[in-house]
């Protein structure tokens, strides 16, 4: 993208490990966080909400108070990483570690490309790719066999 950055944020279910949302932005803002989280959460039953914990690193869109009062007003519980420990985060850093891995992003000329090519490898991720831990399943099919709605 010409030296240009793209910022991808990720909130991924455990069990299944499907990817279930994702924003992609050129800068690193609230934003990247915040559009489109409380029409998912809102998409959830309030059972659902309330067993869920969404765990994040210290960055400070996870910090902030509108994130926090987001994640309080649908009844959803936070976890944070400790300071320096990526294994915290280790989920999440493993998707993002295979798409880098597997789309050829440098490719990309701009911020439009670069999200079709992302939507395209999240649907392939979600949907064709096995994973081990699943298995040989993907995350679609595993959430089927755990009867996750998500």
């Amino acid at each position: 993208m010409n030296g240009k950055k793209a910022y991808l944020f990720g909130l991924k279910e455990l069990k299944s490990r499907k990817l279930v949302y994702y924003a992609l932005k050129e800068r690193p803002t609230i934003d990247l966080v915040m559009d489109g989280m409380g029409r998912y959460f809102g998409n959830l039953s309030a059972e659902t909400r309330s067993k869920m914990i969404v765990h994040s690193d210290q960055g400070f869109q996870f910090t902030s108070l509108q994130f926090r009062s987001m994640l309080t007003e649908y009844g959803i519980t936070q976890s944070m990483s400790r300071k320096g420990n990526c294994l915290d985060n280790a989920p999440i850093e493993s998707f993002f570690g295979h798409l880098k891995d597997e789309i050829d992003y440098k490719r990309c000329s701009d911020f439009g490309e670069i999200k079709k090519v992302v939507k395209q490898y999240t649907s392939y991720y979600n949907e064709k790719r096995p994973q081990w831990s699943l298995k040989r399943k993907t995350p679609a099919e595993a959430g089927v066999e755990l009867g996750l709605v998500l």
